[in-house]
């Protein structure tokens, strides 16, 4: 059994080839938007990870090889990760919706 059969790939185009093109389409819409939610969850997931790590092992993350580099590319950002209560809440804090808006 290969993985076009365990995927079910095959049988999903079956199904699309018997399809009119409009549903055809709106399937593919679908089942990109999935893929874009699945990226964006694992990002989430990733974020949440990040903040765990930042308050359990602050120092195994700027210890990394990429931080380390990204903390050298933007000074800024390596001065106000020296204090570790900034880098927990910098790595805890997300972008609001709120803050975009005029006032």
């Amino acid at each position: 059994m290969d993985i076009q059969e365990k995927l079910l790939i095959r049988d999903l185009r079956r199904v699309l080839h018997v399809l009119p093109a409009w549903v055809r389409w709106r399937t593919y819409v679908l089942l990109f938007l999935m893929f874009v939610l699945a990226f964006f969850e694992v990002l989430s997931i990733f974020s949440m990870s990040l903040m765990a790590m930042s308050i359990a092992a602050p120092q195994a993350i700027l210890s990394h090889r990429i931080v380390q580099e990204l903390l050298q590319a933007i000074p800024a950002l390596g001065q106000l990760c020296n204090d570790l209560r900034y880098f927990t809440l910098l790595t805890a804090s997300r972008p609001s919706r709120t803050a975009s808006l005029p006032l």
